[in-house]
Order: C-alpha cells, then structure tokens, then sequence
C-alpha cells in the first residue's frame, strides 16, 4: 500500500519521498548495497524494488524509487547532523562530561530551527523553560537598552530557564541569520534523573553567570575580574554546600564580643573545622519586633554571596537554654572604625583599597535587590587577607526605593533624602562618602559642628545645603568624588558602577597625598611620597592589628570585643525606644531602626 510506481531516472513523478519525515540509518544503506549486489551489479537507478526498501525502513517511512547516491546522502547527512549536535554538546560546560547515554538522549531531543537577523529569541521578562544552543551565526543580550553579551557559534544561554523555569533577564535577538538547538526543561530534567551530578554542575554555571553580570563586557577580559569572578564562584559553592549541611554543628570557645542582649563568641564547625563566629541572644530580653529583625538579618546573610560581605550560615532556636543563635564567616581584625581609632586617619591609598572593595560589595547587594541602610566604618570589618567584608544587616530591606513615614540608621551616615523617608541606592552611597571622609579624616560626620545629640545632628544635615567642608588636604579628584556622593540631590549621586569608573580610582599612587595612617606605621603630610604605599601597606595594616588584637588578649584572655559582628560602638533601639550601649563610649554612633517597631 506504500509503494507507488518508479519514476524515470530524469524526472520528477511519483518516485519521490512523502513530506513525512524520513529516517536513514546504516542499516538501510547496507541493506540497499546488498541487494544491488545480489542484482549483479550495475546501475542502481530504478531497479531495486520498493519492498527492499520497505522491508528494513521504518514503518511510518515512504519511500519511492529515489536515486541510490542521494540516499547515501542523506544518510551522511544525518550522521553529520549528529555529529554536529554532540560537539554542541561537548560545548556545554556542565555536559562535557556527560555519559553516553545522556548524550544519546540529548541527541535525539533537541529541536532544531532557524531566525533571521533582527528576529528575536526570548524577550526579557518572559517566562522560560529552554536553553538555546548557537550551532552557526551571532547574536546579541541586552539587559534593558544595556548590551551584556554577544553570542556566537557554540555559544548558549538561557540555562536557569531550563533547570528552574524562570523569568528570562535579557533579550536575545539575532544580529545574523541563526541555526541553534534547543533543549526543553523537561529534557533536562531527565538528563539530570540519568546523571545527577549535572544539577550541581549547572548551579554552578549558573553562579557564575551571575557574577558575571556585575561586569561590563570588557570588564569581563580583565584578568582580576576574572580571578574575582572565580573567587565569588568559589565562595558561592562553598556556601551552597554549607547550607545543604542540615545543621551547623559547632563548639563554642571564646568570647569576643557582647552587648546589651547577647554576646559574641568564636567557635569552630566540628565537621569542617571551619572557623566562626557565633552571636548568641537571650529570647525573653528581646521584643517581638527584634526578633523579627533579627530573623530578617539571618535570612539576609544566608542569601548573600560576596567575597566583600560577611556570609552567614543561619539561625538556630535553642529552646532549652531560650537563646537564639546566629551563625556567620568569622572576620578576625576588626572594623575599619577600629583601625581609625587605634591609628587614625589613613592615606589615601588605604582609603582608596577600602573604598573599592566597600563599593564592590554594595554593587553586589543592590544587583540582590537589597538596601544595606546602616554603611559606616564600624559595620565594615577587616578579614585575615585585609580585604574588607561589609557587616551588620539588621536593618537591611528588600527593593531599591522606598518611603517611609520613620527614620532608620545611624545619624550622622544619614542622608537629606532618607531623614525624609526616602530611602534609595543614593542613600548608601551618601552614607559611604561619610565613611570615606572619616577614613580621610579620622573624626565621625558632622564632629566639627560640635553636635551632642542625635536630634542635633539630624537637623543640621535636613537643614544644611553644603553639609560637609572638604579638607584641602586631599587630592582634587577624591574632592570630586566626594562632591557627587554626597550631593544633596539623590540623583546625582549615580550609582556604585559609575563611582568605580571615576577617576580617583586611576590616579597613579604616588601622585595621591600621603597624609594619615599608610601602614609603614608612620603618619606623613604633605605631597605622595612612594615610601607610603597601601601595596606593602595592606599587610602591615594586617599585621598591627593582629599585634593589636594579640596584646588585648594577654591583658584580658579575649581578642578585643569588635572583632565580629554587632560592633561595641552601636547603641541599638528597643521596643520603647530606650538605647542601650553596646560598650561604654558615648560616640553617638546608634542606630535608629523606628520603622521595625510601628
């Protein structure tokens, strides 16, 4: 009933293949090759019968008299489409090592289609459920009006649609005419069923793409964004592998800080051996509304992943003891409000290292969604490598812009816009020029009006248009930059991508003052002098603190108590509104967090 009558070797007719699809493999072509030579040979045009065909070829197959040759092309094109499809694979990161029969697998499911230049992909914003595979031509992502990458042969992209079914964040269009693959959630659903260790391969893949959002495309060539890129990779598998961990197990030892409702003690992971810091709470000394603050911090810390945040590990609930314990990275040197008070103010090339890495992890925090709130030295604490680790996440919140009808923060860091209850990217980087200026200067914000009060000081910054007095000590491109951050207009204030880019932070490091603290253990004025470097500075600074902490220890068997964590300097609100002093030095550096307790 399949078969129809041959065509001339010539022409058209009825000899040729159904649009149906048509399947070659090579067992057909040896069957074909067999069957002309038990003809005797000769030319294959037209006289091999159609049930030879139709005995090997699969049932919902029709084929008619077609030319030998041109079947043996057809299956050698199939073999090359194949071939073709498992270097695609081989492309892929996380299938590189994939099992035969995953491979096998993805073969036969991967679809195939074709877009014109200027037709698109996926639009940002869309739900997806495919990842896309470029076998030939080019593409662009944009972000926005942003372009974020361009794609090319053997490139792909949509990935977490695949493994999470998620909104896409880019569009892809297509700059030339494109041939890509596709691979469906639901096949690779079954792939990892077959090869689990696939799921934690692409987690990872997918880490990394979105570290690599933080970057520019060029930034991207770079080779220290590459290493950092790595690092952040790193760390962030680290802590996927913590959290997977049911429960820290740990073992205290000594303490190292404490408060008005808790303490702060070092402890170890007994399984690991990782160090940690522990903050342990008495339950029934807190509110309702500080508990839940406390709570919103863990979660906050838990999410977190940068190399320039201190990283928690949660939260447990003892309900024996009626103490609430918080898990996080221990940061053994201190914050920088330390550093300035044991050494004074530091050179700018201090300020500057400090000042990058304080911006490298705000951009990271904004990309989450998340306003820090509360940027000052005190929460800015100093790791064993020198690098610096924003702290202190209590009141913290979820999206880029808000209003509110209260004030929350420390005053003196508080910005014109957020002492009216408007809180934005702008006010953390008001905030951060504060802490640059009191890095620069080695006094708190506002300390040269003479304010005693937080009420006072609140009102000098709601009132005053030019709040701060530059010094004429610093360099004329940190005059600048302190002048956009702390603009009384919030728009001007840009954002941590575009601080980064400004020019203080390409200024030859001789050319910078040396004025202050630069880690010779020295302080010098006057013009840049290359003997007061922050290249050998960092690890000097390093190393006196460690001394530091080394001789408070002696003199009171503890490491000095603002080595992690909630700093002695913060004054925290209860419920009623009461302060209560952290330790025992008037400063005025509290924190107001009303909004938490309406």
């Amino acid at each position: 009933g399949k078969s129809t009558p041959a065509a001339p070797s010539g022409g058209g007719g009825g000899g040729g293949p159904s649009t149906g699809s048509f399947r070659a493999n090579s067992t057909l072509n040896s069957s074909v090759r067999a069957s002309h030579h038990a003809h005797g040979g000769g030319d294959l045009r037209g006289d091999v019968s159609n049930a030879s065909f139709n005995e090997h070829a699969h049932e919902d197959t029709f084929y008619g008299d077609r030319d030998i040759d041109e079947l043996e092309n057809m299956i050698e094109r199939s073999n090359r489409i194949r071939e073709m499809k498992l270097k695609l694979i081989r492309r892929v990161g996380p299938l590189r090592g994939a099992p035969p029969d995953v491979c096998d697998f993805l073969v036969d499911n991967m679809q195939h289609d074709t877009l014109q230049a200027g037709e698109t992909f996926c639009f940002e914003g869309d739900y997806g459920d495919t990842m896309f595979i470029l076998a030939f031509g080019k593409a662009e992502v944009r972000a926005g009006r942003k372009l974020v990458g361009i794609i090319r042969d053997g490139d792909f992209f949509g990935e977490a649609a695949a493994l999470q079914g998620c909104l896409r964040v880019a569009t892809v269009r297509a700059v030339s005419r494109t041939n890509y693959f596709t691979i469906s959630r639901d096949v690779l659903m079954e792939c990892i069923a077959m090869w689990p260790q696939l799921k934690q391969d692409f987690e990872k893949l997918l880490l990394q793409r979105k570290a690599e959002r933080q970057y520019s495309l060029e930034e991207r060539r770079k080779p220290d964004v590459q290493r950092k890129i790595r690092d952040e990779v790193k760390a962030e598998m680290e802590m996927l592998a913590a959290q997977s961990r049911k429960g820290i197990k740990w073992k205290k030892s000594r303490r190292i800080g404490g408060g008005a409702y808790g303490e702060v003690y070092s402890a170890i992971d007994v399984r690991t051996g990782e160090p940690l810091a522990v903050k342990t709470l008495q339950i029934g000394e807190m509110s309702d509304a500080m508990l839940v603050s406390l709570e919103r911090e863990s979660e906050i810390m838990e999410r977190l992943h940068h190399r320039n945040l201190v990283r928690g590990y949660g939260m447990q609930r003892d309900a024996d003891s009626g103490r609430i314990h918080i898990i996080m990275e221990l940061v053994p040197l201190g914050s920088l409000a330390k550093l300035i008070k044991e050494f004074g103010p530091v050179c700018e090339a201090a300020a500057r290292t400090y000042t990058a890495q304080m911006l490298e992890g705000l951009k990271y925090l904004h990309s989450e969604g998340i306003l820090h709130r509360d940027i000052k030295p005190a929460n800015a604490l100093i790791g064993a490598d020198g690098s610096i680790k924003l702290a202190d996440f209590g009141i913290s919140r979820l999206g880029l812009s808000h209003q509110t009808q209260t004030i929350s923060g420390t005053p003196a860091y508080l910005s014109p816009d957020a002492i009216n209850g408007r809180y934005s990217v702008a006010s953390d980087l008001w905030a951060l020029g504060c802490s640059v200026l009191e890095l620069i200067t080695g006094e708190l914000p506002w300390a040269h009006l003479g304010l005693e009060s937080s009420t006072q000081i609140i009102f000098a910054i709601a009132t005053n248009p030019d709040p701060y007095p530059l010094p004429d000590t610093i360099s004329p491109q940190l005059q600048d930059l302190l002048r956009v951050m702390l603009a009384v207009d919030p728009d001007r204030r840009g954002d941590c991508e575009t601080l980064l880019q400004h020019e203080w932070f390409t200024v030859p490091e001789e050319e910078l003052p040396s004025t202050g603290f630069s880690g010779d253990g020295t302080g010098s004025g006057g013009g840049g002098s290359g003997g007061n470097t922050m290249a050998a500075g960092t690890a000097q600074l390093t190393s006196f603190l460690v001394q530091l902490q080394q001789r408070e220890a002696g003199a009171n068997d503890a490491p000095p108590p603002s080595t992690i964590g909630t700093e002695p300097s913060r004054n925290t609100y209860d419920g009623d509104g009461a302060a209560h002093a952290d330790d025992d030095e008037g400063d005025g550096d509290e924190v107001i967090d009303q909004d938490a307790f309406q």
